[in-house]
């Protein structure tokens, strides 16, 4: 489970606000009222997630830290997946032809990837591959462990 973190009561009411105003425009007026977002601590490599089963955004919680702007765009970004999901069903693509015309509608470009270099982001600890000579290392150390105590 994703760490989430409080948001500013203010930054709350401009979020459903912009929620409510591009839902309307997207002719999903009651899309708004089931939609939750969260900020979260953990996410680090990407800066939004979408989970249209539960009407949930998760936003990574560095993007706040950066311009007002990328944090709507983000949001609308995430938005738009739902509203595609609520209006033409789960059978099509995250980011065909559906979300695009969304994006377009609320005044976004349809960008699939943002550049995260000039995104000020916290550091991301790089991922540890174990190859298959360590782990039979490690197995054979937990062997020998087990064959000494007795």
């Amino acid at each position: 489970m994703a760490a989430t973190v409080p948001i500013r009561r203010q930054l709350s009411v401009d979020i459903h606000r912009a929620l409510q105003s591009w839902c309307h425009v997207w002719a999903a007026d009651d899309l708004a009222a089931q939609i939750t977002v969260e900020f979260s601590s953990r996410m680090t490599r990407s800066l939004g997630r979408c989970y249209p089963e539960r009407n949930l955004i998760r936003i990574a919680q560095f993007v706040l830290e950066d311009s007002d702007a990328l944090v709507q765009e983000v949001l609308c970004h995430e938005a738009a997946h739902l509203a595609a999901h609520h209006l033409h069903g789960s059978s099509i693509r995250p980011h065909g032809p559906e979300w695009k015309a969304l994006m377009l509608m609320a005044g976004y470009p349809p960008t699939v990837r943002f550049k995260l270099a000039a995104i000020s982001r916290p550091p991301v600890k790089a991922r540890r591959r174990r190859t298959l000579v360590a782990i039979i290392e490690g197995l054979r150390k937990e062997i020998l462990k087990g064959l000494a105590r007795g």
